[in-house]
């Protein structure tokens, strides 16, 4: 029983590194575009345009890329919220999560989505801020990519699953 579990978890974690198909393919240049920013924090944005289209590299292989763009991705950034997640002892608050959303317009020739995302990140102190924000905008590209990952149908020009 005990190797089972064993062989279980082992299976797990190989079947996560890999995906069973290869990610969309855009074939088509893209521009990342902020069309509204309804956000406290001055570097949400900065933040924003900075990680999604790392996150797009990384797992999707697109490249983001304003000059000659045919496909575009635009992105409204919602206010962010900001809760407290962990107090001390004397009930003060000593931990807070800042969550980064929107929604998305991706508009190419083989495709029109629309779509949310979030992202979240914590900190203890306004010097982690920051880092939070930066944390909170990768979690939001992750996203982004799983949200466009769930539409790769319509990527594929005969309306199949890549290969």
């Amino acid at each position: 029983m005990r190797h089972l579990a064993l062989f279980a978890l082992l299976l797990l974690a190989v079947t996560g590194c890999y995906r069973p198909t290869d990610p969309p393919q855009l074939g088509e240049g893209i521009a990342l575009t902020i069309q509204a920013n309804q956000g406290r924090l001055a570097r949400s944005q900065a933040y924003v345009q900075a990680e999604v289209p790392k996150a797009l590299q990384r797992q999707l292989g697109w490249r983001i890329n304003p000059a000659g763009a045919t496909a575009r991705l635009e992105l409204a950034l919602e206010e962010e919220i900001i809760d407290v997640t962990a107090n001390d002892s004397r009930t003060v608050p000593v931990q807070w999560m800042v969550r980064l959303r929107g929604t998305a317009l991706l508009v190419s020739k083989r495709a029109t989505l629309v779509g949310r995302f979030t992202g979240a990140g914590y900190y203890t102190s306004d010097l982690d801020e920051p880092e939070a924000l930066r944390t909170a905008a990768q979690e939001a590209g992750k996203d982004l990519v799983a949200w466009i990952e769930s539409h790769e149908t319509r990527f594929a020009p005969d309306g199949t699953k890549s290969p």
